[in-house]
């Protein structure tokens, strides 16, 4: 098993597709406690889409008593929490289906597990 403590070891995400990217995590890096951003598996159906504060809004609408908007400004600067959390895409180790399913054919590594910011 790799060890991502080694300065010499550089690891690499597994390219499954190029464009839409789709990149697995080292299974060997998973076995610790949290991933690295850099390490972050991609899955993805489409191009990334550019977001900036100034074009990126969030309606609130619907079922709600006050529809409101808000900028990615604004939603940063809402009081936030850092959680450990586990993520794993749902078709994580499809390729060790029997028979063989449809869709990316992923591995073990569409799993990490993180330390990320979120709004209560």
């Amino acid at each position: 098993m790799s060890n991502p403590q080694n300065p010499l070891n550089k690891p690499t995400l597994t390219t499954h597709q190029l464009h839409p990217e789709n990149k697995e995590t080292p299974i060997s890096f998973i076995d610790h406690d949290l991933i690295s951003s850099r390490l972050f598996y991609k899955r993805n159906h489409f191009s990334y889409p550019t977001l900036t504060y100034s074009n990126y809004w969030l309606p609130i609408n619907g079922m709600v008593t006050t529809p409101k908007v808000f900028s990615l400004e604004e939603i940063a600067k809402f009081p936030s929490i850092t959680t450990k959390v586990v993520m794993e895409c749902a078709g994580n180790k499809r390729s060790l289906f029997k028979p063989l399913t449809f869709g990316e054919q992923w591995g073990k590594g569409a799993l990490v597990k993180v330390s990320g910011r979120e709004f209560p």
